[in-house]
């Protein structure tokens, strides 16, 4: 190598080393950083305002570096205070209380300020907040605020995000100057008690991306045409906002929209608006319980980014659920339950894959059997058809569903085949209603539930539920998981105690089976509801001593001899008891 070359070669390595340095002391620099005197001091001031009761803000002290305090941040290259996030803590349970200090100003660059989900006891917001100049987030929901909103607040020329949800603004409007804040990108007004018009200077937030007014109350006015004009919105939600009359036109012009919610609102038996197939990037569309009518328009058949399709409780006039939404792939919640629809559930929703959420309870499907596609939806995690007239044996297929956490069949004229084997593939359920439904010929309806170890709710009411041989109860346990248990008037003899107490011995089954209930000695029991009237229970009731968790017990139009056992007065959270009826 030539001594240029090799000088070069140096000069290469010693510039890379210093630039080296140079990097690592900027990445950890933010350990070490020291917080300004003045602003260290404010924020002290600060904390002795707020009613501290479990000590969070132990970190904070005099001594120490205020850039390492919990809930603080600081510039890495200045040390100034950027970031005040004092947020309820879910993890530790704190929640402050007490005054917001007017120290707070003391902190000039502070750019992000959370006191969500606090309690400030009803006061008004304070003032000096709005001449907190480079603020670009302020988040103060449920904070427990009350009052009007301070004008002052439309000083913050630099807001990006406002969110002042779940607070008590005592039905006033929503203040206009927060139309003058025209870098704001997120608007959250939600259950704000906030009513009257919808201020139409917010049609000047031009740049805005979320705007959610739902939860309020605006008396039944048309929702606002100028919101069309906000063409950046990706997410808009208005519901159960007292809006009423048609959707606005204009609203075709929100290309952008990701999610809209207009559910629980007042639109008259209108038709769902065309327009809103045009909606191409749509993913959420939320419609439920805002009184449309007519059929579902097929333009929402365009709508092939929608993940999300809520229809409940309007009225689509005994028609048919629309084929084409077996069309809209990548759907994974469908909801269409108490919406008047009739005849059969189209064989296309079969392509609906990815679905994670079907509800098509309570509408007519005029006593036809359950389909058996939907056994091959095996991505499904909620399954509800309850009260949706239909009949015929439940179809085995759904034993497919390995993913399922709830199924709901109550109420519909479904007669059971003799097995319910296929519900003991079901190995992630969780909830499980089949009320109402005729079980009379499932002799193996305990082992079959035996086997859904994960069961939390389980709901068989009026099912004509056969007696079992009470000596194989013993060797077939319930769910050891299970803290709701509904068997009511299914004419059950004592011996289904042994089942629910999880008795695992014959020795302790005697020849008489009374005597054999009277204690039952198991594992303690998870069970806080426990549902056994109109039973055929006879002679005394058993001992519930292992059942400390119970909450409610309803053991009433049962054959016992009136006796009640003294340890159901000895279970302590015991909130319910219900022994009318028994003889």
């Amino acid at each position: 190598m030539s001594g240029g070359s090799m000088h070069s070669g140096l000069v290469g390595l010693v510039c890379l080393a210093i630039a080296s340095a140079i990097c690592c002391s900027n990445v950890g620099s933010s350990n070490n950083i020291m917080c300004l005197e003045s602003e260290r001091h404010a924020l002290l001031q600060f904390k002795q305002g707020l009613v501290d009761d479990s000590n969070a803000l132990a970190s904070w002290k005099s001594e120490k570096a205020c850039c390492k305090w919990r809930g603080i941040a600081c510039n890495n290259q200045t040390g100034h205070v950027i970031i005040l996030d004092l947020s309820y803590s879910y993890y530790d349970s704190t929640k402050w209380r007490g005054e917001i200090s007017p120290s707070l100003l003391e902190l000039p660059y502070l750019n992000y300020l959370d006191l969500s989900y606090n309690d400030f006891g009803g006061m008004i917001i304070p003032k000096f907040i709005g001449s907190l100049s480079q603020l670009k987030e302020l988040k103060l929901a449920d904070a427990n605020f009350s009052g009007p909103v301070p004008p002052q607040l439309g000083n913050l020329s630099n807001l990006h995000t406002l969110d002042l949800s779940s607070n008590d603004f005592e039905g006033m409007m929503i203040p206009k100057f927060i139309g003058s804040l025209s870098q704001l990108k997120e608007l959250k007004l939600a259950d704000a008690n906030f009513s009257g018009p919808v201020p139409p200077q917010l049609g000047n937030l031009s740049n805005l991306h979320t705007l959610d007014l739902s939860s309020n109350d605006f008396e039944g006015m048309m929702i606002p045409k100028f919101i069309g004009s906000l063409s950046q919105l990706k997410e808009l939600n208005l519901a159960d906002a007292n809006f009423s009359g048609p959707v606005p036109p204009q609203l075709r012009n929100l290309s952008n929209l990701h999610t809209l919610d207009l559910s629980s609102n007042d639109f008259e038996g209108k038709m769902i608006p065309k327009f809103i197939g045009s909606l191409s990037q749509l993913k959420e569309l939320n419609l439920a319980y805002a009184k449309f009518s007519g059929p579902v328009p097929p333009q929402l058949g365009n709508l092939s980014n929608l993940h999300t399709l809520d229809l409940p409780s309007n009225d689509f006039e005994g028609m048919m659920i629309p084929k084409f939404i077996g069309f809209l792939s990548q759907l994974k919640e469908l909801k269409l339950a108490e919406a008047n629809f009739s005849g059969p559930v189209p064989p296309q929703l079969e392509n609906l894959t990815n679905l994670h959420t079907l509800d098509l309870s309570s509408n007519d499907f005029e006593g036809m059997m359950i389909p058996k596609f939907i056994g091959s939806l095996g991505q499904l995690k909620e399954l509800k058809l309850a009260e949706a007239n239909f009949s015929g044996p439940v179809p085995p297929q759904l034993g497919n569903l390995s993913n399922l956490h709830t199924l709901d069949l109550y109420g519909n004229q479904v007669v059971s085949s003799e097995n319910l084997e296929w519900l003991s593939h079901l190995s992630s359920l969780r909830y499980l209603n089949m009320s109402w439904l005729n079980l009379s010929e499932a002799v193996n309806w305990p082992e079959s539930l035996s086997k859904l170890t994960l069961l939390r709710e389980l709901e068989l009411s009026e099912c004509n539920l056969p007696d079992v041989n009470p000596r194989s109860l013993a060797f077939i346990n319930s769910s050891t998981s299970l803290q709701l248990l509904d068997l009511s008037y299914n004419s059950l003899n004592s011996s289904i105690f042994n089942w629910i107490a999880n008795l695992r011995v014959v020795d302790q089954l005697s020849e008489n089976i009374e005597d054999s209930v009277k204690t039952l000695s198991c594992a303690e029991n998870t069970l806080e509801t426990l549902a056994l009237a109109g039973n055929q229970f006879w002679g005394s009731l058993p001992d519930f001593t292992r059942f400390s968790k119970l909450r409610e017990l309803y053991l009433g139009a049962n054959q016992g001899n009136g006796s009640v056992p003294e340890s159901v007065g000895q279970l302590s959270s015991l909130e319910t008891l219900i022994l009318s009826g028994i003889l």
